[in-house]
């Protein structure tokens, strides 16, 4: 493994670090109200499981129990909340469309009289 290897594996491992402080963190903040908020613990859950896949890999090598589930499931979760955020994101797109239509346009001031 490369100096370059060792940097971009810490770096990786940081972020999904970071993942797992997400999770925890707003796992506690009423995600499961909104679209939104379901898609992004998703998205950050499924980051969390690559780094934990990362992790076994490193310490394991590549057969151990239960890898194929976790890849698996890391991946369908990523796919199912990045495209549920991507139709939240179109949805909040042509909501505001819609109000921005719906706005009637100002009033326009006569020119003073000189």
């Amino acid at each position: 493994m490369t100096a370059f290897d060792i940097i971009l594996l810490v770096e990786y491992l940081i972020s999904a670090l970071g993942s797992v402080v997400y999770v925890g963190r707003y796992s506690f903040a009423g995600w499961w109200r909104s679209r939104e908020g379901r898609a992004i613990f998703g998205q950050h859950i499924a980051l969390a499981l690559f780094g934990l896949l990362t992790l076994f890999f490193l310490e394991f090598g590549v057969d151990y129990i239960g890898r194929d589930v976790l890849r698996l499931i890391s991946v369908n979760l990523l796919l199912v909340s990045t495209w549920s955020l991507t139709f939240s994101l179109f949805r909040a797109q042509k909501r505001a469309r819609q109000i921005k239509a719906e706005k009637p346009e100002p009033l326009s001031e006569p020119d003073p009289v000189v």
